[in-house]
């Protein structure tokens, strides 16, 4: 189990393997909702290993976001890319997406949008679909919000086609442990955008739902 490898790091003094635990077990507690446990283990993860590091900011601002504080989010992700100094690693990649969130957020449609789409073709050719789908799903929302209602569905259809050719690899570390509850954003969203506004298509919308 995860609090085994954590005992094991800890009784043979390797703060890889602690702060790899550490990592695993924060992404776990995000995912059932547990932020103040999930943020007292990102935070107790050292600054020694940049990757492991990187990805404890990422994950304390998406606890941020979860509490719609946007400028703590920002200050985490910004100190996450900075940590990784890796433009096309998947967890700067996975940054930068969120940043575009932090955008969206702030009512800032056309730089949520430019980010996000900047971020999604770097991930695309880079291989890393998890940053990839969440850009387009981000950048889907923010045109949805501006009435651009064609190009948010068309956005929304490239999100799930990355999505549906993954393989799910359930790697807490790499966040991957939230990948099966985190999937279901974009599909929601297209179900949402077709069965309402002008022209209603739910038909599609219900095809969409049955497809989680």
């Amino acid at each position: 189990t995860l609090e085994a490898l954590l005992s094991t790091g800890n009784s043979q003094s390797d703060q890889r393997v602690i702060d790899t635990a550490q990592l695993a077990l924060g992404n776990l507690h995000l995912v059932l909702g547990e932020l103040t446990k999930a943020q007292q283990r990102f935070e107790s993860i050292s600054e020694k290993f940049a990757g492991l590091s990187s990805r404890a900011h990422l994950g304390l601002a998406r606890i941020a976001l979860v509490q719609n504080d946007v400028d703590q989010a920002e200050r985490h992700l910004r100190q996450s890319i900075e940590i990784m100094n890796e433009p096309k690693h998947a967890a700067v990649l996975h940054a930068r997406a969120l940043l575009a969130e932090v955008e969206l957020r702030r009512n800032r449609f056309a730089q949520a949008i430019s980010m996000a789409l900047e971020v999604a073709a770097v991930a695309q050719a880079s291989a890393a679909q998890k940053p990839a789908w969440t850009a387009h799903w981000i950048a889907a929302r923010a045109m949805q919000a501006q009435g651009r209602v064609n190009e948010a569905v068309a956005a929304l259809h490239r999100a799930i086609e990355i999505i549906e050719s993954q393989s799910v690899k359930l790697d807490p570390s790499g966040e991957g442990i939230a990948f099966l509850r985190e999937r279901a954003e974009p599909y929601v969203s297209l179900a949402l955008t077709l069965g309402t506004g002008s022209r209603p298509d739910l038909t599609e919308s219900f095809e969409v739902i049955g497809r989680l």
